[in-house]
C-alpha cells in the first residue's frame, strides 16, 4: 500500500500488547528483525516525532496487513525512514548522527509503546562496536551482512547503513598518538629537571637508558621508526617491539617525564629474545649493541648511504693520533670527522637525516685522544659527494680537488681549489707531486656564485665513565638553548631490595664547551682545578655524539 508523505500530528502508535520482538518473531524472520534492530537503534531517541511522519494509522496498517501484528510498529519505522518527506529525513538523521535535537525540539523525547525492544538491540550493537575496536587488527563489518552485489546491507535502510558506518568509523583504530619531544615546548625545562625524571635504571640498563634519552627526549629526528607501518618483510615481533618503545617509553617520556625500569624491561626482553645480542636484559653492553639490535629488529634503514656503496647507522671514527691535533691541542667532533672521512678515502652520498658518531677509542677504556670537544654544529658540506664546493683560496666554485692537501687542523675543505688557485697552489716544490682530481660542476651554478653549505646540528652526546653511561641532551630547537645532564642512576633507595632514582640536570656551562668560544680559552678552562664534574665528563669522556638535519628529516 502507498504510504502518505505528510507531517500531520496523529496520535501515537499502541501496541501495548506486543511482546518482546527477539522473543516473538519467528527463527526465519532475522530479516525483519534485523529491520527492527536498525530503526530502533536510528529512532529510540526520537520515535514520537518520527510517528508524525505518517498521515494516518490506517494508512500504516494497510500498509502491513499480510504482516504479523507484532511486526507493525517495526515496519512503520522502516517506511518512516523510506517513504518520509527529505526533509523530515535531514531533521531526524541529524538528530541520530550527532546526538543533538533538531531546533526546537526534545532530545529525549521516547514513545514507551515503541521503545520495548530498543534497549535489548541497543546493547547488542554497541555491544557489537566494541568488540570490534577491541579487535582492530581484524579490519572487518561486524555489524550487518553483506547480502547485495552493491555492498549495501539488505535489511536495512541507506541512512541506517550510512549511520552505522559512521559508527564504525569511529570505532575503528586511530593512529597512534606520539607526544611532542620536550624541548618543542616553552617549559620544557621545567618539566623535565629533577630527581625521579627521565628513565629509571635497573639491572645493568645505564648503556640502553641514555641511548634512548638522547634519541627521544627532545628531538624527534629518530621517530620514523615508531610510526613506520609493518611490512610484510619485517619480523613477527615488529608491533610488539615498536608499540612498547613508542607507548611505553617514547610518549611515557614526553607525557610524564619519566620511565619506570619495568616498562624498559619490556624492550629489554623482546629484543633479548631475537638473538642477536645475547645478554641485554642483563648484562653491561655498550649504545651500538642495543642500536643495532633494535634498528635490525624495526627494519631502520641506514641514515648514511656512503660512497663505497655500503650504508651505515653509526660511523665510527677511525684516525690515528695527529701531532697536529694531539695535546696541548684539543680536536674538535668537526676536525675528527674530516680526518675520518679523508683516511677511509669515501664521502657520503646524500645528507643523512641524523648522524650517530662513535668517537675513536679502543674499547672502554683506551682514548685516542684524551679530550674532544663537541662541535655544536656540523659541517658536512666537503663531505658530500657531488655537492658543490668552494675553492679553499679565492671562495669561488671549485673544480679540483687534491688529497694530497690534507691537513687534520684546516680539515677537508683545505683540499678544494678552483683551476687557478690549484694552478698557482701546486706550483709550490712540496706540492709539484700531488694528485689532482676533478670535481663535478654542476649546471647552472656560476663560478662566482656562493656555494650552500650543509651543517648538522648536535642534538646529544653520550658518556662513558668506568662503565657507567650517562648523556647530554640540547633541551631547545635554537642554537643557544639550555643543555641538560641525564644520569638513570644518580641515586638509590634502599639496598638489594631497593630501586634507583634518575635525575636530570641543568648543565650550566653548556656556552663554553658548545658554544664559540677560543681553543685557548678552552685549554685554560681545563687546566683549570675548578673544572666542574659535569663538563670534566662532557670533554673526557665523550662516547657517542647525535648530529640531525632539520631539512632531511622533513623527508625521510
Amino acid at each position: 500500500g502507498e504510504v502518505a508523505r505528510g507531517s500531520g500530528e496523529i496520535p501515537p502508535l499502541h501496541s501495548t500488547s506486543c511482546p518482546p520482538y527477539h522473543d516473538s518473531l519467528p527463527a526465519n524472520g532475522g530479516s525483519v528483525a534485523q529491520t527492527n534492530s536498525d530503526c530502533f537503534d536510528v529512532f529510540s531517541e526520537t520515535s514520537n516525532t518520527c510517528a508524525r511522519a505518517f498521515s494516518s494509522v490506517a494508512a500504516l496498517q494497510r500498509d502491513v496487513k499480510d504482516m504479523a501484528p507484532e511486526r507493525i510498529d517495526g515496519q512503520a519505522y522502516l517506511n518512516t525512514i523510506e517513504l518520509a518527506s527529505s526533509a523530515d529525513l535531514k531533521r531526524y538523521f541529524l538528530e541520530a548522527y550527532d546526538g543533538r535535537p533538531a531546533e526546537g525540539k526534545e532530545s529525549n523525547v521516547r514513545c514507551p509503546q515503541l521503545c520495548g525492544p530498543t534497549d535489548p538491540f541497543e546493547r547488542e550493537h554497541l555491544q557489537r562496536h566494541d568488540s570490534q575496536a577491541s579487535n582492530a587488527s581484524q579490519k572487518k563489518k561486524l555489524v550487518y551482512p553483506r547480502t547485495n552485489d552493491s555492498g549495501k546491507d539488505a535489511s536495512c535502510s541507506d541512512s541506517v547503513q550510512k549511520r552505522c558506518e559512521l559508527k564504525e568509523r569511529s570505532c575503528s583504530p586511530q593512529e597512534p598518538q606520539t607526544w611532542l619531544p620536550l624541548g618543542h615546548s616553552a617549559n620544557c625545562l621545567q618539566d623535565l629537571v629533577g630527581r625521579e625524571r627521565g628513565i629509571q635504571g635497573h639491572h645493568n640498563s645505564c648503556y640502553l637508558d641514555a641511548t634512548l634519552f638522547a634519541m627521544f627526549s627532545c628531538t624527534d629526528v629518530f621517530d620514523s621508526m615508531i610510526h613506520r607501518p609493518k611490512r610484510v618483510s619485517d619480523i613477527d615481533e615488529y608491533s610488539d617491539i615498536q608499540k612498547v618503545l613508542r607507548d611505553d617509553i617514547v610518549n611515557e617520556l614526553r607525557r610524564k617525564k619519566f620511565v619506570s625500569h619495568e616498562k624498559v624491561m619490556k624492550l629489554r626482553e623482546l629484543l633479548d629474545a631475537q638473538g642477536g645480542v645475547s645478554g641485554l636484559t642483563t648484562e653491561e653492553k655498550d649504545p651500538e649493541e642495543f642500536l643495532n639490535s633494535l634498528f635490525r629488529a624495526l627494519g631502520v634503514e641506514p641514515y648514511l648511504k656512503l660512497s663505497s656503496g655500503q650504508g651505515t647507522h653509526l660511523y665510527q671514527l677511525f684516525v690515528e693520533k695527529h701531532e697536529l691535533l694531539d695535546e696541548p691541542n684539543i680536536p674538535t667532533v668537526q676536525q675528527l670527522f674530516h680526518h675520518s672521512i679523508h683516511d677511509s678515502n669515501i664521502k657520503l652520498n646524500e645528507i643523512p637525516s641524523a648522524l650517530i658518531i662513535q668517537m675513536p677509542r679502543f674499547g672502554k677504556q683506551f682514548k685516542v685522544y684524551p679530550r674532544i670537544i663537541p662541535s655544536l654544529t656540523l659541517d658536512i658540506t666537503d663531505a658530500l659527494k657531488d655537492s658543490p664546493r668552494s675553492c679553499f683560496v679565492c671562495g669561488r666554485l671549485a673544480c679540483k680537488e687534491c688529497r694530497d692537501c690534507f691537513r687534520p687542523d684546516v680539515g677537508l675543505e683545505g683540499t678544494s681549489y678552483c683551476s687557478t688557485c690549484s694552478e698557482a697552489v701546486h706550483k709550490h716544490p712540496d706540492r709539484v707531486q700531488h694528485t689532482l682530481s676533478n670535481l663535478k660542476v654542476v649546471e647552472g651554478i656560476g663560478k662566482d656564485s656562493p656555494v650552500q653549505r650543509h651543517y648538522m646540528d648536535l642534538c646529544a652526546v653520550v658518556c662513558i665513565e668506568t662503565s657507567h653511561y650517562v648523556c647530554f641532551v640540547k633541551c631547545g630547537q635554537d642554537p643557544d638553548s639550555t643543555w641538560v645532564f641525564f644520569d638513570s642512576m644518580a641515586d638509590r633507595e634502599g639496598a638489594e631490595d631497593g630501586h634507583n632514582i634518575p635525575e636530570v640536570v641543568v648543565f650550566h656551562d653548556h656556552a663554553l664547551w658548545l658554544g664559540n668560544t677560543t681553543p685557548s680559552t678552552l685549554q685554560t678552562a681545563l687546566d683549570s682545578k675548578n673544572l666542574g664534574n659535569m663538563s670534566r665528563r662532557l670533554v673526557c669522556d665523550a662516547y657517542m655524539c647525535m648530529y640531525k638535519s632539520n631539512m632531511a628529516a622533513k623527508y625521510s
